[in-house]
């Protein structure tokens, strides 16, 4: 799934002047096939090719595609079902006269695929999109109106979907509907459009809504159905406002389910029934990076944690010889042995210290390639190829919503090196990409929990000016995120240690009511970690446990349990990372201090 425009009003050649134009603002995000469809005269008509927009403008349907006043377009990247003319969006019910295009992964499509074949409809494709026309086409047995016949229809669903309906019953609406996946209201003067990204429409309008999650909306010329909507305009979101939050960490920080989304690019990157991921900025170089032995993780700060998470996961499943976190000040290139891919990962795509060990590993005959935010920037160029986490922009200093899309893309990774050199068998890849799913859910839930204890603990740090975050394997990332956090923007000495380290010298300064965070997760650590927490307990320490729902603790281990859904060993810790984050956040305003600007911090460090 990819890029989605649609437009209603007063424009005839609303194909040429708004959908083409829209589908081409998005082309960055990657696709392999675009489509369009609109109504004329009555007639609903289909454009669709393979290939880039170039491809599609050659149809001859797109020539006939003038005097209408509704419109839809989108571009596709094959998650279920192969690049095929047939598989591209819009796709049609069984009349030829609903179309629908999505973004998002509907789950349970087998079960309405078998459902919809035993009711008689015939289907032409392999996507679980033209499911939902289908479905749409049924509801209408029940309902009159096509938002009635929608919201029946995604009742059934099971996933995620942005999607826009057109109908020839219904020429003067079309109709929106979200889970997981957003999609936008543009607001013209006699005329509306929607899309699942803003730069779709901003030649035309500047103002917009964001559809709520969970809605189903009819959108016509003059405006939409349902309760009035905050009005965005682009101007506004170049600047970016923390409203409705207090700072942008906050923002950010409950920013990360859709942060999720977008870095699978809405399911777009996951190949679940091949148990693989879709990395289209590999592909080019993919033979080159297979041939690699060897792989050095290159980062600085947050993004260092992220990496030695991806570290951890491509050790076990990406069938490299040797795996390596290094930290950018301290990478020396010229010593990577021979067959070395060299990852650079960074949130600004600038940092000075990872640029120039790039530079470096370069100039060594080294294969490079990167994980950044942002298009066109420095490390991006340099590297020519590599994953854009696609997070949006970051204002706070204390990074969150990256880390969790570097973690992300990380995964995809592990996947993409794993299925190919057969290191992660299917299941446990398909396992990973549901998994990968359910997180934008799963996030939305830790983000509702605790909130009582984090804001107690908070407090705590009024009279704690010392802390530790332990873990084991892949906690001990999220221990040392954690503690970074609560550095940058608490100002509390917090340190991080592999728990197996405890007694090796940091227990010595453990005393009565000495803070200590484990991060326990459900897997091969967890007993020896709860082992070294009863040592710290035993010697008066204050005990904050960060454990999956299903984990059963001693009763007299912890002072405090913060808890996280039950999930993949693999998307756990990414879970474990967001209590901690807000509460850095508490503890922030707890002590008075500006969460968005710690001082003597930058966002972007472009100097050694």
């Amino acid at each position: 799934m990819c890029g989605i425009i649609g437009y209603i009003g007063h424009r005839t050649d609303c194909v040429q002047s708004v959908i083409l134009p829209g589908l081409a603002a998005m082309e960055e995000r990657g696709y392999d096939s675009a489509g369009v469809a609109c109504l004329r005269a009555g007639q609903m008509l289909r454009a669709r090719a393979i290939g880039k927009l170039g491809e599609l403008r050659l149809c001859p349907e797109i020539q006939e595609m003038d005097e209408v006043g509704a419109a839809i377009g989108h571009t596709r990247w094959a998650t279920h079902g192969g690049v095929t003319v047939k598989n591209t969006h819009p796709h049609a019910d069984c009349t030829g006269g609903l179309v629908v295009i999505h973004n998002g992964i509907i789950e349970n499509h087998d079960e309405l695929r078998r459902e919809l074949k035993e009711h008689g409809h015939h289907l032409s494709s392999q996507t679980d999109t033209e499911l939902i026309a289908h479905l749409i086409e049924e509801a209408f047995q029940a309902h009159e109106t096509l938002e009635e016949a929608v919201r029946l229809a995604v009742s059934h669903l099971k996933g995620t979907w942005g999607l826009v309906i057109l109908s020839a019953r219904f020429p003067n609406e079309l109709v929106v509907a979200r889970h997981g996946s957003p999609i936008l209201i543009g607001i013209g003067n006699g005329e509306m459009f929607v899309a699942s990204l803003e730069d779709a429409f901003t030649r035309h309008t500047k103002r917009f809504n964001v559809l709520p999650e969970n809605s189903v909306r009819t959108v016509r010329a003059n405006g939409f159905t349902g309760s009035e909507l905050p009005v965005i305009t682009a101007e506004e979101m170049n600047q970016v406002s923390s409203a409705p939050f207090a700072h942008f960490m906050l923002k950010e920080i409950m920013e990360q389910p859709d942060t999720a989304l977008r870095t699978t690019n809405f399911g777009a990157r996951l190949i679940i029934e091949d148990g693989t991921a879709k990395l289209g900025g590999l592909e080019g170089r993919r033979d080159e990076l297979l041939g690699c032995r060897h792989l050095r993780l290159v980062a600085c700060g947050t993004a260092s944690f992220a990496a030695g998470l991806g570290a951890h996961w491509l050790e076990e499943f990406g069938g490299f010889e040797t795996v390596q976190m290094i930290a950018a000040c301290d990478a020396r290139p010229r010593l990577f042995p021979p067959g070395t891919a060299f990852l650079a990962i960074s949130q600004s795509g600038e940092t000075y210290d990872v640029l120039e060990a790039l530079k470096a590993a370069k100039r060594g005959g080294h294969s490079v390639f990167s994980i950044v935010n942002r298009v066109g920037k420095a490390i991006a160029r340099e590297t020519g190829c590599g994953i854009y986490t696609n997070a949006g922009v970051e204002k706070a200093v204390a990074s969150t919503k990256v880390f969790l899309a570097q973690s992300v893309a990380l995964l995809l990774l592990t996947a993409w090196f794993g299925r190919q050199r057969e290191k992660m068998n299917r299941s446990q890849g398909r396992a990973l990409g549901r998994a990968l799913n359910e997180l934008p859910d799963q996030i939305r839930c830790v983000l509702e929990m605790n909130n009582s204890e984090l804001l107690a603990l908070a407090t705590r740090f009024f009279i704690s000016p010392n802390c530790y975050f332990l873990g084991r394997g892949p906690a001990y990332w999220i221990a040392a995120e954690g503690a970074l956090k609560i550095k940058e923007v608490a100002y509390i000495h917090a340190e991080a240690y592999n728990a197996g380290e405890m007694k090796h010298g940091p227990i010595a300064l453990i005393e009565n009511g000495f803070p200590v965070i484990g991060i326990v997760l459900d897997d091969e650590y967890t007993s020896a970690t709860m082992n070294n927490l009863q040592e710290a307990k035993a010697r008066g320490a204050y005990i904050v446990v960060v454990a999956p729902n299903r984990l059963k603790l001693p009763t007299d281990l912890a002072d405090l349990v913060l808890r996280f859904p039950n999930s993949h060993h693999l998307t756990s810790p990414l879970l474990a990372t967001v209590p901690l984050q807000l509460l850095a956040y508490y503890s922030a305003l707890a002590l008075g201090h500006d969460p968005d600007r710690p001082r003597n911090l930058a966002k972007s460090v472009t100097v050694s």
